[in-house]
């Protein structure tokens, strides 16, 4: 190339950068005038095997957005500090709910009830009997999980119960493709995951030694479903259960998908924006 040809190449490419620029400054910013700014805190302290840095202050921003995005709503999101976070939403309606949904750790956990047997079921191993579960449903048709300890039947929180559980996987065991679909069997709806290879090996294995057994899906502490294993699940798919919507479902894949938080959110304050 000569160096006129060169000279007005460098010219023309000058000339585009400044027109681009030009446009970007003439696009119209967008506005979250009369919305809400939540300021949350990260609490690190005493996260078990958890190093707080800048790594984890990015994946905390990504995940937010991630969340905005999957609810559909247009907001901002930086990092004031390494562990602050600045959330901007626009005016919309049920802001309590979807700050709640944005700082949820979405924390899955595949728990072993190896200690748990079905009241409706006769025990399988010696070992399981130290607690009694019953399922009821709410008044919205939820499922309701009721321990109980053995025959005195009082009631024992599902928090000690899982506390005396077993972890076997966890949502960092998940491939990146969660969806929302249909039970074939019922025409419910589900939520189907796959495992990475890694995982597809330890819930091939755990599934091969602990038929009979109950292995309960926990969300953020809360017991989605507590299947009793069949057969040996090989195949490193599997369906999370919970009388969800279409929407709700489809709401939990999207924030699986996200991730989990490396910590949980608390609020600082919450103001309106000018």
């Amino acid at each position: 190339m000569s160096k006129r040809i060169l000279a007005l190449a460098v010219v023309c490419a000058s000339l585009f950068a400044a027109s681009c620029q030009k446009l970007i400054q003439t696009l119209p910013q967008r506005s979250l005038s009369g919305g809400t700014r939540v300021i949350l805190k990260a609490q690190t302290t005493g996260l078990p095997g958890t190093v707080w840095n800048r790594e984890a202050a990015e994946t905390t921003v990504g995940i937010l957005e991630k969340r905005l995005t999957a609810m559909g709503i247009a907001g901002r999101v930086r990092a004031d500090r390494e562990d602050t976070f600045v959330v901007e939403l626009p005016r919309i309606e049920g802001r309590a709910s979807v700050i709640e949904r944005l700082k949820a750790t979405t924390n899955l956990e595949f728990r072993h009830l190896y200690s748990v047997h079905y009241a409706s079921e006769p025990r399988w191993r010696p070992v399981a009997g130290k607690y009694v579960l019953d399922v009821s449903q709410d008044e919205k048709g939820g499922e309701v999980y009721t321990f109980t300890a053995g025959k005195s039947e009082t009631v024992v929180p599902a928090d000690r119960v899982l506390a005396d559980s077993r972890l076997v996987l966890t949502g960092a065991d998940l491939q990146p493709v969660t969806r929302a679909t249909k039970d074939p069997r019922n025409y419910t709806t589900v939520v189907a995951i796959e495992f990475t290879s890694e995982g597809k090996k330890k819930f091939a294995d755990f599934t091969r030694r602990n038929v009979g057994e109950i292995l309960a899906i926990v969300l953020d502490k809360k017991i989605l479903s507590a299947p009793t294993i069949r057969d040996p699940i090989l195949g490193g798919k599997a369906q999370i259960e919970g009388r969800f919507t279409p929407t709700d479902a489809q709401r939990l894949a999207e924030f699986l998908n996200a991730g989990a938080l490396p910590a949980p959110l608390a609020i600082v304050r919450t103001e309106s924006i000018p």
